[in-house]
């Protein structure tokens, strides 16, 4: 008798019976797609080991997700036109204009400055440009200028940068309220800020392959929602705060002047 006439006998007595069938006479290749089938006719999630990512993945977008439009906050002079209205463009169109080049273009910023970079960032290999100050207190590379912990930054810095950036750090740090005040010390009047961190995200921590070696990130702690950034990021003037599509909120301020 033909493997698929006797699942067709089978169905008729519930799943049990049928996974008993097929596991009995050996068919285990044929039992996974007869069980995936019936998973499916029932509507359970079915969350395979090696597959569990991607239906996280499929879940976080379909259902943690702020409803658009992305982000909450657009100025008018931070928005092009044709820029499409979601949070992940949004915020690759800010990144392009803050760090995608070498020197800062976005309106406003005062380009005859120095910058701070906390962390090397998406880059993972070098400072944005020559004007840009790295500062992290594990990553060994040389691209690194100086090792000071984010919450207790020099004296001697306070009112020196024009541009802060603070990417993918806020999570990896004890306090991220007292880290943002210390980069909120050490900006000049009227200068900028641009914070992200995660909102959904997997643990990670205790090493980086782009700078060549393990490292301690000193570990994995927080994850923030627009509204929880935007209490820390509160002594700021707000340009724009909002959420990216795979689940990163991320922050545009300005120190008053």
């Amino acid at each position: 008798m033909a493997l698929g006439e006797l699942v067709t006998r089978c169905r008729g007595t519930g799943r049990r019976q049928v996974k008993r069938f097929l596991v009995r006479f050996g068919f285990v290749a044929e039992f996974m797609v007869e069980l995936d089938s019936l998973r499916r006719d029932v509507g359970v999630l079915q969350l395979e080991k090696g597959n569990l990512e991607a239906e996280i993945r499929t879940l976080q977008h379909n259902c943690i997700n702020p409803p658009e439009p992305y982000p909450p906050s657009n100025p008018v002079g931070y928005v092009p036109a044709e820029i499409p209205v979601s949070g992940q463009a949004y915020r690759d169109f800010l990144a392009d204009q803050l760090y995608g080049t070498t020197t800062p273009t976005i309106t406003g910023v005062a380009t005859d400055g120095e910058f701070l970079q906390v962390g090397l960032g998406r880059y993972g290999d070098g400072k944005f440009g020559p004007r840009w100050i790295a500062v992290d207190l594990y990553d060994p590379s040389p691209a690194v200028d100086y090792h000071h912990d984010v919450h207790d930054l020099p004296l001697d810095w306070s009112g020196r940068f024009a541009l802060v950036m603070c990417c993918a750090i806020l999570e990896h740090i004890h306090y991220p309220q007292k880290a943002i005040d210390e980069l909120y010390r050490v900006l000049a009047p009227s200068g900028f800020i641009y914070a992200e961190l995660p909102f959904w995200q997997p643990y990670h921590s205790g090493g980086d392959s782009t700078v060549g070696e393990k490292y301690e990130f000193g570990g994995d702690f927080w994850r923030a929602t627009v509204e929880g950034l935007r209490v820390w990021t509160a002594a700021f003037d707000e340009m724009s705060c909002g959420w990216a599509n795979e689940g990163v909120v991320f922050f545009l301020g300005r120190k008053p002047a």
